[in-house]
């Protein structure tokens, strides 16, 4: 997986997470909790559009200490899906 940039949550209240997906949509199994503050995912520069009009934006979740749901197969990083909505490019 070739990594474009590095993003954080956005648009999430803090008393609420970011659920990454293991397919794009809102209805795919849950792969990670992120929380609004949580910073440290790359995205891979792959999107895709959904049914309900919504783009999807493909990352892999750096940070050990994110909540995943499955564990990732052996050898891969951790990676889902979420709603390009949430997220923004983190500024250096």
């Amino acid at each position: 997986i070739q990594l474009s940039s590095t993003h954080m949550v956005a648009n999430v209240a803090d008393d609420d997470v970011l659920n990454a997906r293991m397919l794009a949509g809102a209805g795919g199994p849950l792969a990670a909790e992120l929380d609004p503050a949580y910073s440290t995912f790359r995205f891979t520069g792959e999107t895709t559009e959904v049914s309900d009009g919504g783009t999807w934006a493909k990352i892999v979740l750096s940070d050990a200490n994110v909540q995943l749901v499955n564990d990732p197969e052996e050898y891969q990083l951790p990676w889902g899906w979420v709603n390009a909505f949430y997220m923004e490019p983190l500024t250096e």
